[in-house]
């Protein structure tokens, strides 16, 4: 939970550093200006905190996933995917670092959202940790010449990177989702079983009784369409029980 309020943080702190926001922080408390978006977030000032002890306590609101202003921020980044500068706090050997900030959404029957963030090394095109703590986003440097070559480069590594780091987890969504798939067709076995076997019944009930021929055609047009009615509620579930992951690429940082 702690690394994910990290990246909220980053990419919250980063978002109104580039719209040139009015932010004053003080002990983990942050009053916002966000002067250019005033409109989105519908007041002239935000008051916010990444920490849930000073939200229990203070009139600041607390900004994690599922927050309405985080999704505000979310949704202007996709629309048009922003490019964050920042300065390094400490850069001995003067790097330029791109971060990647992707949405990831695991959707079907139920879904899940996480924010993740990548750091790419421009010279090495290899990955870095760079600790929140390290970038002042307060300070926008000039944007450094990077090539589209080495952009690319760099998000080809940061996609395959996150990707591979998530394999447990999309592995574990992809579970419980063939868990609740199974769990529905062992309801309707049991539903769809225990009509035909009423169908069974009733038929075994007019043999009995030495009925005539109509009647046990009524009963052999229920078994069939009852049938019919099974297997198409079979044939939903693989729509229903779809899977899809996304890496939405939403936000890029420059740090250097």
């Amino acid at each position: 939970m702690e690394q994910m309020n990290e990246q909220v943080k980053s990419l919250v702190l980063g978002y109104f550093s580039m719209i040139n926001a009015v932010v004053a922080e003080n002990n983990g408390l942050i009053d916002i200006i966000p002067a250019e978006q005033q409109k989105v977030f519908g007041k002239n000032n935000l008051k916010i905190t990444f920490d849930e002890k000073l939200s229990e306590s203070n009139n600041y609101e607390l900004v994690l996933p599922g927050n309405n202003i985080l999704f505000k921020i979310l949704n202007n980044c996709i629309n048009f995917g922003p490019v964050i500068t920042a300065k390094l706090n400490s850069n001995e050997k003067n790097s330029t670092i791109l971060r990647f900030y992707f949405y990831v959404i695991f959707e079907s029957v139920k879904s899940e959202t996480k924010l993740v963030h990548v750091d790419v090394d421009t010279t090495t095109q290899k990955i870095i940790t760079v600790n929140d703590s390290e970038i002042n986003f307060e300070n926008n440097p000039s944007i450094h010449d990077v090539s589209s070559d080495t952009v690319d480069y760099c998000y080809i590594e940061a996609t395959d990177y996150i990707k591979d780091k998530m394999k447990v987890e999309m592995h574990d969504f992809t579970n419980q989702i063939f868990k609740l798939k199974d769990e529905e067709l062992q309801n309707i076995d049991s539903e769809y079983k225990k009509r035909l076997g009423q169908i069974e019944e009733k038929s075994t009930a007019l043999r009995s009784k030495g009925e005539d021929q109509s009647k046990f055609h009524k009963i052999i047009d229920e078994n069939k369409l009852v049938k019919e009615e099974e297997s198409k509620v079979r044939k939903t579930l693989d729509a229903k029980y779809k899977i899809s992951i996304d890496f939405g690429l939403i936000s890029a940082g420059i740090l250097s």
